[in-house]
């Protein structure tokens, strides 16, 4: 019987670990690959990169730069106020119409970060003619 515990565990956490691999190309964080593409989340190449000159590599670089800080700075601000969102929820007595507001003002700034992250694609689409 212990046996095949032991022969079970091993089993799902082969399985769990060649699942792994499977999503990612092959390398550890699933963020690229070797000809200088990027991978975006769904696993599809989002842009090629490797047609452009180093001038156009550079500015394409810097406004990545840019946009990586830019969306730090908002996912923290949606951070405070999904913590603010937990206090709310963490009191005895809840405000509903405070969590609503909360919960609307979250929502709201991630549809504007998502509107933003599509008009950043677009706009390196159309500037360095990449798909």
């Amino acid at each position: 019987m212990r046996n095949k515990i032991i022969v079970g565990l091993l089993l799902v956490s082969a399985i769990s670990f060649g699942a792994y691999g499977h999503y990612n190309d092959g390398n550890m964080m699933g963020r690229g690959n070797r000809n200088g593409s990027y991978c975006g989340r769904n696993g599809s190449m989002m842009w090629n990169e490797s047609n452009l000159s180093e001038e156009h590599r550079a500015e394409m670089f810097e406004m990545m730069q840019e946009r990586r800080d830019t969306t730090y700075k908002e996912s923290l601000k949606v951070r405070e106020k999904e913590l603010e969102l937990e206090k709310k929820l963490a009191e005895s007595k809840v405000d509903w119409k405070g969590v609503e507001k909360l919960n609307k003002e979250i929502s709201d700034m991630k549809a504007k970060r998502r509107i933003e992250g599509m008009k950043y694609r677009k706009e390196i689409e159309d500037k360095y003619d990449v798909n």
